[in-house]
């Protein structure tokens, strides 16, 4: 119940309230400095009613160090993960270097374009050059319009692949021998007996009335 403040469209804090407003989305992302918590967050702003005269803006934040510490965790396959505003620069990545710049200035051209023309949809594809091909992946933050670029080297994820393909086939052939196995051990099951009646008809068929069958199944 304690008076704060009045938002000002000319305070640089206030930024994201007016800038929400003016995009008329459901949500929108926005990263600030927080004065009262003491930390910097990232912010979903949450339209209360209808977009077109909300009655209020609800926002919803992540400590972004939390954000940024799973989105760079090193990851098994060594890849590269870049968080992306709508302004198309880069907020979050595992190279400090990196953030604030324009995406376009650290990420493949060609990935942008095939992003900014499919920008809603998932997105995987092969890039990268002859020698150093990799495989790249767009996922949109649902709502908004950031979105969350994933780069890794084709020659490790291809060695994985390889590597299953080796369990499936070893897996493979290992069952099409076990299949023969069985089936050899059923065909001498069932062709022992038949043997064994049709030699003796043939010792009877000649007169022989001293052998004997030894058939148990």
């Amino acid at each position: 119940g304690k008076y704060i403040n009045t938002l000002s469209e000319e305070r640089k804090d206030d930024s994201w309230f007016f800038d929400a407003l003016r995009k008329k989305k459901p949500v929108s992302l926005n990263i600030d400095f927080n004065e009262q918590i003491g930390d910097t967050f990232l912010w979903a702003n949450i339209f209360m009613g209808d977009t077109a005269e909300p009655d209020g803006i609800a926002g919803i934040g992540v400590k972004l160090n939390t954000v940024a510490d799973e989105l760079v965790a090193e990851d098994e396959n060594g890849g590269q993960t870049w968080l992306v505003n709508e302004a198309g620069i880069i907020t979050v990545a595992k190279n400090r270097d990196h953030i604030d710049k324009k995406a376009s200035d650290v990420i493949d051209e060609d990935l942008l374009k095939t992003i900014s023309s499919a920008k809603d949809k998932l997105l995987v594809r092969e890039g990268g050059s002859f020698f150093s091909p990799v495989y790249q992946a767009y996922a949109p933050i649902r709502g908004t319009d950031w979105g969350i670029i994933y780069v890794v080297s084709a020659g490790k994820i291809n060695a994985i692949l390889g590597q299953i393909k080796l369990a499936v086939c070893g897996a493979t052939a290992g069952v099409f021998i076990l299949t023969l196995l069985i089936i050899s051990l059923f065909a001498k099951a069932f062709v022992a007996p038949i043997k064994a009646l049709t030699d003796g008809f043939v010792m009877l068929s000649k007169g022989d009335l001293t052998c004997r069958l030894h058939v148990t199944t």
